[in-house]
Parts: C-alpha cells; structure tokens; sequence
C-alpha cells in the first residue's frame, strides 16, 4: 500500500487521485479531504468509489475554486502531505 496526497485541492491532484482508486482500488491510502473528492469525482464525471481516506480536513465548498491559488488551498495541501510523511514515519 501506498500513500497519497491529494496535492493540491484547486488543481487536478483530486481528480488523478479518484481516477486511482478506481483503476486501482485499494492500493492506495488517501489523506486530504471527503468533499474534495467528491466534488472531483463529479467534475470527472465519477462516482467516487469505496477508498481508504484519511481525512485530514474538512473543508467548506466554498473555500476552494478549482483553477485559483489561495492559502485554503494551500495549507490543506501542507496538511494533507504532513499527515502523509507522518503516517509513512510510524
């Protein structure tokens, strides 16, 4: 098992994520954030299938524009990898 980051929740991270765990299911442990990949999976024309997600943020719909830089989006990504590097360490 691997574990992944969502990346960058503005930008097209989420999206390959979602096309992972379903070309792949379980291979991969996720950590970011439920409504991200759900609004990716939509954008992708998928349903988001059963993942092992560690959510690490939740949040608002509003906090994120797909395509636009801003410090939601860039501190839930330094989560998300934080919380990746950690779980890789123990």
């Amino acid at each position: 098992m691997i574990a992944v980051s969502l990346g960058d929740p503005a930008g097209i991270g989420p999206e390959l994520c979602v096309r992972l765990a379903v070309v792949r299911p379980g291979r991969a442990r996720f950590f970011g954030d439920r409504g991200v990949l759900e609004r990716a999976a939509r954008a992708a024309g998928q349903a988001l299938p059963p993942l092992d997600l560690v959510e690490v943020t939740e949040l608002d719909a509003g906090a994120i524009t797909p395509g636009q830089a801003s410090d939601a989006a860039g501190a839930a990504a330094v989560a998300w990898l934080e919380a990746a590097v950690a779980a890789a360490v123990r």
